[in-house]
């Protein structure tokens, strides 16, 4: 049979905190301990040695989310104003007749602008 310390300082290593310790114990009582200890951990599989469920092999449902959205929550488009055409282009040629056009607008304006203040004057 081993020493008491040797038995101590193996039932230290094996039990658990909130039994009284092992110092305080007979020789008895530790050699039971132990033994009782020991058979517990060769009758008890260690967790990894026994496996648990089967691994299920997830597979999606759908490969693309976007497709899935689409799928789920079909949205029309909404209808968006157009856009304002642009003013058409103008050649070298069509700027000097859009500018003498402006020109006599301007200064037929500023006639008749000249002639109401000088009615409203006499």
């Amino acid at each position: 049979m081993s020493s008491l310390a040797d038995m101590r300082k193996e039932l230290r290593e094996l039990k658990k905190a909130h039994e009284k310790p092992v110092s305080r114990m007979k020789k008895h009582d530790i050699s039971a301990e132990l033994e009782r200890l020991r058979h517990h951990r060769e009758v008890t599989p260690a967790p990894a040695a026994v496996p648990s469920a089967p691994h299920k092999n997830m597979k999606s449902k759908v490969e693309n989310v976007k497709e899935a959205k689409k799928a789920e929550f079909p949205v029309a488009p909404a209808d968006v104003p157009k856009k304002a055409t642009k003013a058409p282009k103008v050649t070298a040629g069509k700027v000097k007749d859009v500018v003498a056009d402006k020109v006599k607008m301007s200064k037929a304006k500023l006639l008749a602008m000249i002639q109401g203040m000088d009615s409203d004057a006499e």
